[in-house]
């Protein structure tokens, strides 16, 4: 049997969870509000450190070492890395926190880490483990229980249909999402300057809004299907430790501050129109 790491702090499902949470809540969030912007921040952090970590797991995956191992962190990099690439039509063609910002280029920049994160974390999940020394291990930590489940759900020949399908969903999003990284953004008014723009830019401007409506469907059902097929797979952590809970409590601090800056703000307000 192949040596089974299981998955790390940041990969566990609690702080995975608040990535993805983070992503969605700067897709849709208010752009004026400064919590948008620090999830923005925040998500593009995590995200770009989860698309380096998966350049080191596709090495690993193709040079094992003499016992073959697999690194079951590699499947919750590719969700993570696999839904921020399905986000990006929707994160650069809609998402109010981005219309007029300064921040599109760093985005565009960080997207493109993402998408070459996101190809090296599918590479490296599709890689097959085989036991060529004949050598036979199992993580001490994970016991036998968690070595058999572990191998019974990750390392077997093929995954369910539905998350493969979904798997290719995310590379043709991410093929959408690579155009929207590297074109040059287009900002048109309506009126006689539309009608300078031409039939090829309002073919190209038809399908980015097409493809930000595919996104948002690709998106949550790629979550969904991947959330439910890695389900119970073996953590290093308990899910009542600090490294699992730490990200959302630092989520809550950040919302309790915005909610103590909006009550400032509504007070202000009324103070201005008592003094009117």
């Amino acid at each position: 049997m192949p040596c089974i790491y299981p998955l790390s702090p940041t990969h566990s499902i609690l702080p995975r969870l608040n990535t993805l949470t983070l992503l969605i809540f700067t897709l849709h969030g208010p752009s004026s509000n400064w919590a948008t912007r620090a999830a923005l921040a925040a998500s593009l952090t995590r995200t770009a450190v989860i698309a380096l970590q998966a350049f080191a797991l596709l090495a690993i995956a193709r040079h094992p070492g003499s016992i073959p191992a697999k690194d079951l962190d590699i499947f919750a990099a590719w969700e993570v890395l696999g839904a921020s690439a399905c986000a990006l039509p929707l994160l650069l063609g809609w998402a109010p926190v981005l219309r007029g910002s300064r921040a599109r280029p760093l985005v565009r920049v960080w997207g493109l880490l993402i998408l070459a994160g996101a190809c090296c974390a599918y590479a490296a999940q599709e890689w097959r483990v085989e036991d060529r020394a004949g050598e036979r291990c199992a993580d001490a930590r994970l016991g036998m229980k968690g070595n058999h489940g572990a191998v019974a759900a990750e390392i077997r020949p093929s995954r369910p249909r539905l998350v493969h399908a979904f798997d290719i969903a995310a590379l043709v999003m991410a093929a959408f999402g690579a155009w929207a990284c590297v074109r040059p953004r287009v900002e048109t008014a309506v009126g006689s300057e539309e009608a300078e723009v031409g039939m090829r830019m309002r073919v190209l401007r038809g399908l980015e809004r097409a493809a930000v409506v595919v996104s948002v469907v690709v998106f949550w059902g790629f979550v969904g299907v991947h959330e439910r097929w890695l389900e119970g797979l073996p953590e290093e952590v308990s899910r009542g430790s600090f490294d699992q809970w730490g990200p959302w409590a630092a989520t809550g601090v950040v919302l309790l501050a915005t909610l103590v800056d909006y009550c400032l703000m509504v007070g202000k307000e009324k103070e201005v129109e008592e003094i009117v």
